[in-house]
């Protein structure tokens, strides 16, 4: 996997100790970024466990989730394609966050590993190539400011309605809770684009 993508000039540093070169490589990340970006992949139940907290997920490399993450025929596209998706989306997805009174950026703040993972569901039903190495992902994101705004609005209303008052930090780390509260976010961000695009 590594060399495959060290003949693109990408550097995939899975080894504790080994630096990052930005100069030398024209993409560089590590195991701890591969392992968010592909709980994300993965769906919303490992996007979680990875926000809880993220060393378990290597507990044990010959058992799930870690095989969950990182099949024996994991594509080394999707996953650099996928890191460079976390990367862009996060920064989109926070910087509507930052638009916004303290306790909603902290409740979009805290909601970027679930919304992450609902938003790569949505884009591969809607146009991503995550298998092509060539892949414009940043282009993708940009493309797609509307609909993360809109997420990102629905985010933070249904936690509203669901956990008024609550800490955002710990709400987003409870896997039962998280797992319903994604599938109604999924069910508000579809109705929202679907009223969109009626009124475009």
């Amino acid at each position: 996997m590594s060399d495959i993508l060290l003949a693109e000039a990408i550097q995939y540093s899975f080894r504790t100790g080994q630096a990052l070169d930005d100069e030398e490589y024209d993409f560089a990340f590590d195991l701890e970024e591969a392992t968010r970006a592909l709980s994300c992949w993965s769906g919303v139940d490992n996007a979680t466990r990875a926000k809880r907290e993220i060393g378990r997920m290597w507990a044990d490399l010959n058992a799930s989730p870690y095989l969950e993450l990182f099949p024996r025929d994991l594509n080394a596209a999707t996953m650099y394609n996928a890191v460079r998706f976390w990367r862009y989306f996060r920064d989109s997805y926070n910087a509507y966050g930052r638009e916004r009174e303290h306790r909603a950026k902290n409740i979009v703040k805290n909601s970027e590993f679930m919304a992450t993972a609902l938003f790569m569901q949505w884009a591969r039903a809607n146009g991503a190539e995550f298998t092509n190495i060539d892949w414009g992902v940043a282009t993708f994101i940009d493309g797609c400011a509307e609909q993360v705004r809109v997420l990102s609005e629905c985010v933070v209303d249904r936690h509203e309605r669901e956990n008024p008052g609550g800490f955002a930090m710990s709400f987003f780390k409870n896997q039962q809770k998280v797992e319903h509260f994604a599938r109604t976010v999924r069910t508000d961000f579809q109705s929202q684009l679907g009223v969109s695009a009626s009124s475009a």
